[in-house]
């Protein structure tokens, strides 16, 4: 067999869906190509990159990416966006949606780590997630994170003004499981794909990293969803950049550098200006 080939297989019920059998697959995912070369050689590239951009400096939103200071700031600004929303929202619940899909097939071989990727930004399941969200006052973050074999799963973050429960996101999942190639029902079940909590003065349990200090303890008590968030951020396990970072998290970092693949989407209102002029308003009164 060659490094990587077009492997037909029939079209069964083992397979998710009949796309699936056209995908790019090779017995050692490290060989599959990206932007020209082997997925390892751009890991090792990916490092060497790091390494010649560093130092890297904290510039807020402007931050290097696959850095700890890009991670530590994008989880503060979770953190504040979920403060805005317990003071200005009526009916604060949050939403969790976690989206899975093989990495290998039946076969064994690897599915191709780019045509994987694609799988989770489909068109069709995002204006299915627009549709199942009942308020227009809402914000929230898409983010990717790496598993174990260095492939990539998804989960949305959401905080809306309004009741929701877990049956109304089954519609996002459905259209995930029949739009991703190598999703799975049985991957993306209810139980394992959707969490909605409204929020209560019960769950504002939480202070995020630092919270020792008099400023973050200013800065008031979040719900878990923040810090649920931070652990699917890589970089915040690291002192500096990814290439401190296990082989398998170097390997899912250089799939998106090398070929500009985004990590982190905003949603709603997220970054919006009534949630830049609060986060304002609060530096100032912490002065």
């Amino acid at each position: 067999m060659q490094e990587s080939e077009i492997y037909n297989t029939d079209s069964t019920a083992t397979e998710p869906n009949q796309s699936a059998a056209y995908l790019q697959l090779s017995s050692d995912k490290h060989l599959c190509k990206l932007s020209g070369q082997t997925w390892a050689q751009q890991s090792a590239n990916f490092c060497d990159w790091l390494q010649q951009e560093g130092p890297h400096q904290n510039k807020g939103q402007y931050t290097a990416r696959f850095t700890h200071s890009k991670a530590r700031y994008r989880f503060a600004k979770v953190a504040d966006c979920e403060r805005y929303c317990i003071r200005e929202y009526d009916d604060l619940h949050t939403v969790w949606l976690s989206l899975n899909a093989r990495a290998k097939a039946d076969t064994g071989l690897w599915y191709d780590p780019l045509d994987h990727y694609d799988g989770f930004q489909s068109g069709a399941v995002s204006k299915a997630l627009r549709r199942c969200i009942p308020s227009d006052d809402y914000v929230g973050v898409s983010l990717h994170s790496p598993r174990q074999t260095g492939y990539t799963h998804r989960h949305v973050a959401l905080w809306i003004d309004g009741t929701v429960a877990q049956d109304d996101f089954q519609a996002f999942i459905n259209s995930f499981v029949r739009n991703h190639p190598t999703a799975r029902e049985s991957d993306n079940s209810p139980e394992k794909a959707i969490r909605v909590n409204r929020v209560t003065g019960n769950d504002l349990s939480h202070l995020p990293e630092g919270a020792d200090s008099e400023t973050e303890a200013q800065r008031g008590r979040t719900t878990a969803l923040p810090r649920e968030i931070a652990s699917n951020l890589p970089a915040m396990q690291v002192d500096n950049d990814l290439q401190q970072a296990p082989c398998h998290v170097r390997l899912w970092a250089s799939l998106l550098w090398a070929t500009d693949k985004r990590a982190w989407q905003p949603l709603g209102g997220y970054g919006g200006s009534r949630l830049d002029e609060y986060a304002s308003r609060e530096r100032m009164d912490r002065r």
